[in-house]
């Protein structure tokens, strides 16, 4: 359905008197002196906040903004008849649609149980106990006012938009797990709907239908679907974007919509992580190396054209969404370890142990990651026949290799989260290879496969505590039931005082349970005299592991030798505590 309003050269020109104003309002700040900036600061926050530093870069922001209006202004209304001819063939464009015209019915009812077996999945673990990096998430960032939530980016480990939509959750629905993880969990969902339409549009029906089952149930998606971070939004961006380019390689029906969706896929990835950018390059270069010859699709000049007028708008908006951040903390990111080569005694065997982690990831559950690597040899040997299709699969692992080795980075597992799709397509392609089946045999064959996918990773995701990296990750599932009984032996109104030693990766956890308790229990740091002294330890391990873990740092000290008692067992932790209060100068005994 067309859209109701046109646009004139007149309704142009005063949008573009409008941007002439607003680009002046913008320099007329860049260039007022400091003392009266600097007064803005008690509305913000303090006064003191605004520094010399941050009035440099808001007036670099002012003019870089100011110069971009100006521009945009210029051709508003000097081009009207440009852009309303643009926006004319926009309207007349179709819409892009929600579902495949041609779809089946056997093929929607089998893409609606992926969907719901989807939700479902993720939903059974949306109110787990809250994992290390979304508790540091919510304690350092989401639960501060929305402007610090995304200014505060002095680490790419504040993935931005999911801070600032943790925030918002938040501020709705209070501190619960499902709360907090909300957004991602419907980011989550929606994966493997995208990956259907992306697998569907690139190797058919069946190949998409399957793909798109392979993500449902894949653990490292479904964990990452119910962990407060930025992977699945990189994730869906990724397999977004590439569909995108793909559609306009086929000449689709609706090229600049689907430049727009191209744009809006890349700034929503970008604003995530930093390393939606791998995704970019990676769908970018195969976009341009399949126009050196076009078979179909535009030439390389109108590819060319094509990425950067969509990077031009994507920079804009992507400075746009960063400039809090940029204010705050300028590039202080590029300080993050994660942004500095490794330095290792061994890169290549470190780099590659790198990678092989990444492989238990996206092959992790029932099946064998032997099988695995088969079938996506399977399948890439399928794609090999139109060399198109290989080339496609491959670009964005080559990028993500070719990067890291130039940077002499480790990058830990889930780096590599948003390739899963990749692989999921690649196994789809090689089990459905069968050229001699009829189309009807294939979509039985495709039938079977599906529900015995679900049934299958229905049943490991039912079995499974942790879905990946147990060892790591099931140490934080008992943190909730720790920190309970914690608080029953510490009444909320004892007047003693207390100290907690959580060992990683369970203190940050402890810290969220203690502040949802309302509980003022000092968690790490120096004991001082006259506490009582707890310690969480993994279940297996003796308190002296505990107390020489780098958090901890309990070592070398009078309180090492304190005598505990255990309080309470639990599946992965254990809980004890001082028979004593803490005293510098008692005699020291064995445990």
């Amino acid at each position: 359905m067309a859209s109701p309003f046109s646009l004139s050269t007149t309704t142009l020109r005063w949008c573009g008197a409008a941007g002439l104003l607003i680009s002046c309002v913008l320099l007329a700040i860049g260039v007022l002196p400091a003392e009266w900036l600097q007064s803005l600061g008690q509305f913000v926050r303090r006064i003191d906040d605004v520094t010399p530093d941050r009035l440099m870069r808001g007036r670099q922001l002012c003019w870089g903004f100011a110069a971009v209006g100006f521009i945009v202004s210029h051709f508003l209304w000097w081009h009207g008849d440009w852009w309303v001819g643009l926006y004319n063939e926009l309207r007349a464009e179709p819409r892009l649609p929600w579902l495949p015209a041609d779809i089946a019915r056997w093929e929607l009812g089998l893409a609606l149980a992926i969907f719901v077996a989807g939700v479902l999945f993720r939903a059974w673990h949306l109110q787990d106990g809250m994992a290390y990096d979304e508790a540091y998430t919510f304690l350092n960032f989401a639960r501060r006012p929305w402007y610090e939530a995304i200014g505060d980016y002095n680490s790419t480990n504040n993935h931005l938009l999911n801070t600032l939509l943790m925030h918002v959750s938040y501020r709705l629905w209070g501190d619960s797990e499902w709360a907090l993880r909300l957004p991602v969990f419907v980011l989550g969902c929606l994966v493997p709907y995208a990956v259907w339409r992306w697998a569907r549009a690139w190797g058919g029906r069946e190949t998409g239908l399957w793909t798109a089952a392979l993500v449902a149930i894949a653990p490292a998606l479904i964990a990452y679907s119910t962990d407060a971070r930025g992977y699945m939004f990189v994730t869906l961006a990724a397999v977004t974007f590439d569909a995108a380019l793909a559609s306009l390689d086929r000449s689709g029906p609706s090229p600049k919509r689907t430049c727009c969706l191209a744009v809006g896929a890349a700034t929503f990835g970008l604003w995530s992580m930093p390393i939606m950018l791998y995704a970019i390059l990676g769908t970018s270069l195969w976009y341009l190396a399949k126009g050196w010859r076009p078979s179909s699709g535009p030439h390389l000049k109108t590819r060319i054209l094509q990425l950067a007028t969509m990077g031009l708008a994507t920079s804009v908006l992507v400075a746009a969404f960063y400039s809090v951040a940029y204010i705050f903390r300028g590039l202080m990111f590029l300080n993050d370890p994660i942004m500095r080569p490794d330095n290792v005694t061994n890169f290549w065997a470190a780099f590659g142990d790198s990678w092989y982690h990444a492989l238990e990831w996206w092959t992790a559950g029932m099946v064998s990651e032997h099988i695995w690597v088969i079938l996506v040899f399977l399948g890439l040997a399928e794609m090999s026949h139109p060399v198109r299709h290989l080339s496609r699969w491959m670009s964005p692992f080559v990028v993500v290799l070719v990067i890291n080795v130039l940077r002499s980075a480790i990058a830990p597992p889930r780096i590599f989260l948003w390739l899963m799709p990749w692989i999921a397509f690649a196994v789809a392609v090689g089990c459905l290879r069968f050229h001699f089946i009829s189309s009807q045999g294939k979509a039985r064959i495709c039938a079977g496969l599906v529900l015995l996918t679900l049934l299958g990773g229905g049943l490991f995701v039912w079995q499974e505590p942790a879905l990946i990296d147990a060892e790591y990750r099931e140490e934080w599932a008992d943190v909730p039931a720790v920190i309970a009984r914690l608080c029953q032996e510490v009444p909320a109104d004892d007047d003693a005082r207390h100290r907690l030693a959580a060992p990683l990766p369970t203190d940050l956890p402890s810290l969220f349970y203690l502040a949802r308790q309302g509980r003022h229990i000092s968690v790490e740091g120096t004991p001082q005299p006259g506490e009582t002294l707890w310690v969480i330890t993994a279940r297996d391990d003796i308190i002296a592991e505990t107390l020489e873990d780098g958090v901890v740092v309990w070592t070398n000290a009078p309180w090492q030798d304190q005598a505990y008692e255990l309080v309470a067992t639990f599946p992965t932790l254990r809980l004890y505590r001082s028979r004593t209060t803490f005293q510098p100068s008692v005699d020291r005994t064995t445990r």
